[in-house]
């Protein structure tokens, strides 16, 4: 077993939503400071930082209490990571957040919010670590006890999509498949939080981008607009294709997987 992977089982749902509704309660008494509250006024991002970074405290301190000796297991992880596996599945899926990244360049660049520099930081690093813990480490294993296996993978990426209610709610559904096939797969948490920091970051590229070329759809540029919305279409209907095959592929065939 690998890092803290073995008592995910023994981490209920209910505890979870307690430590979440701790952190929020730290996170709010920080923001009182007025050093913490004067950077928070300025990039609302780091308000989620502070939230989610309280949550692994919390999570931390649990995990003390339950006497779990995890500083001899990071290396073991580090080493079992599947690059192979996370490229593969990155390559399946990004098709899904380039066809949706593309859809920034249709409109006016003007309403087009740029992320900022503390957002991009939480985005590919404290959020894929504490949704991966939560999702994938928490939640779908309590599934798979409660229900069988397959249903367990349906149901926890249905509540992933569903709390990232977005545009992309489709792409969210699939994403949350394909990484709980990876964590039941491979049985490290690590392997997830990379792959959600690849697509995280695949997200964030197209707002940046878009800010720094001329390249955008013209309302007097049929040809233009026809070639992008193309590009945009292929890409996701691509993506979308080879993601479903795989799951289909790759489905637990019977409830025996542990982790």
């Amino acid at each position: 077993m690998v890092l803290i992977n073995n008592i995910f089982e023994e981490i209920t749902i209910r505890k979870i939503i307690l430590l979440y509704i701790g952190a929020i309660i730290l996170c709010l008494v920080t923001l009182e400071i007025p050093f913490v509250n004067s950077i928070y006024l300025k990039d609302k991002s780091f308000g989620d930082i502070i939230l989610n970074f309280s949550f692994l405290i919390f999570f931390y301190i649990m995990l003390s209490h339950k006497n779990v000796h995890i500083k001899d297991k990071p290396i073991n992880s580090i080493n079992k990571i599947d690059y192979k596996k996370i490229f593969h599945l990155y390559v399946l899926n990004v098709g899904i957040y380039i066809g949706t990244g593309l859809c920034i360049f249709i409109g006016n660049k003007v309403v087009i919010k740029v992320p900022s520099t503390m957002y991009i930081i939480f985005a590919i690093t404290l959020a894929p670590i504490v949704e991966e813990l939560i999702f994938r480490g928490v939640i779908l294993n309590r599934l798979k006890i409660k229900f069988r296996i397959v249903p367990a993978i349906f149901i926890s990426a249905i509540v992933f999509a569903i709390v990232h209610f977005d545009i992309n709610i489709l792409g969210r559904l699939i994403f949350g498949v394909l990484c709980a096939i990876l964590f039941l797969q491979t049985k490290n948490i690590l392997n997830c939080m990379i792959l959600h920091l690849l697509n995280n970051a695949s997200v964030l590229i197209f707002p940046i981008i878009s800010q720094y070329t001329n390249f955008s759809i013209n309302p007097n540029g049929e040809f233009q607009t026809v070639i992008l919305v193309l590009i945009t279409f292929s890409c996701f209907l691509l993506s979308l294709v080879f993601s479903i095959i795989y799951i289909k592929n790759n489905l637990p065939r019977k409830n025996n997987i542990t982790v």
